[in-house]
C-alpha cells in the first residue's frame, strides 16, 4: 500500500491510497470517500426535521474565529415553502402576462418643455405644478376646482392600493387578522 495524498488538519486526516501516477480524478474521489467516511465516525445530533448532523470538534475549524467550540455540519436549513400567489400574479400567470422591464426607463417626453421627464415619483409628469392648465369640456362646471379634484382623486387613489395591498397580505397569510398594522394605515 502506497500514501498517494495526506491532507491534514490537526487531527482530522484523510488519506488517500494509490500511486502517484493516478489521474486527478481517481485521487480526489479517493480523497472525498476517506474524508466522508472520517465523517462517519464523528458525533452526530438530530435537528427538529431529524436530519443527521455531524458535530465538528474545534481543532479542526481552529484558523476561523468566527465558530463556536463546536461547528455542525451540514448547517442545513429548511427550504422556504413557495409562497402563495397575489391576486395580479394568478391573473398575470393566466393570462400570460409576462412582467418585463420599462423600454423607456420611466420617462416620458413632455411636449411643453420639449425634453424627457420622469412618468411617476419626484419631478414627474403628473406634479400639479406641471398641469397648470386644465381644459375645461363644455358640459362641465367651470366653477369647480380641478387641482383639489386631482389632489382628492390621488389621495383616494393611494387609499385604495394600500386596502389591495392589506387584503392581499391577509389572503396570503402574510398577516393576521389581530395583526396591528403601521398607524399611516390606520385611516384605510
Amino acid at each position: 500500500m502506497r500514501l498517494g495524498d495526506v491532507c491534514d488538519t490537526k487531527r482530522f486526516i484523510a488519506i488517500s491510497e494509490g500511486s502517484g501516477s493516478m489521474a486527478p480524478s481517481e485521487k480526489y474521489k479517493g480523497l472525498a470517500l476517506s474524508f466522508f467516511k472520517k465523517l462517519k465516525e464523528l458525533p452526530t445530533k438530530y435537528d427538529l426535521h431529524n436530519a443527521t448532523q455531524y458535530v465538528l470538534p474545534k481543532e479542526i475549524l481552529a484558523h476561523m474565529p468566527e465558530y463556536s467550540k463546536e461547528t455542525v455540519f451540514p448547517r442545513a436549513r429548511v427550504l422556504p415553502e413557495e409562497s402563495v400567489k397575489t391576486k395580479w400574479e394568478q391573473f398575470a400567470a393566466r393570462k400570460g402576462i409576462v412582467k418585463s422591464k420599462n423600454k423607456s426607463g420611466g420617462r416620458i417626453y413632455d411636449e411643453v418643455k420639449r425634453e424627457y421627464m420622469p412618468a411617476f415619483g419626484r419631478g414627474s409628469k403628473n406634479d400639479l405644478d406641471r398641469n397648470w392648465l386644465i381644459e375645461v369640456k363644455e358640459h362641465e362646471d367651470p366653477m369647480v376646482d380641478r387641482h383639489s379634484q386631482l389632489k382628492e382623486r390621488k389621495l383616494k387613489n393611494k387609499k385604495d392600493q394600500k386596502l389591495k395591498e392589506y387584503k392581499n397580505l391577509k389572503r396570503t397569510d402574510r398577516i393576521k387578522c389581530f395583526e396591528r398594522r403601521d398607524r399611516d394605515d390606520s385611516n384605510v
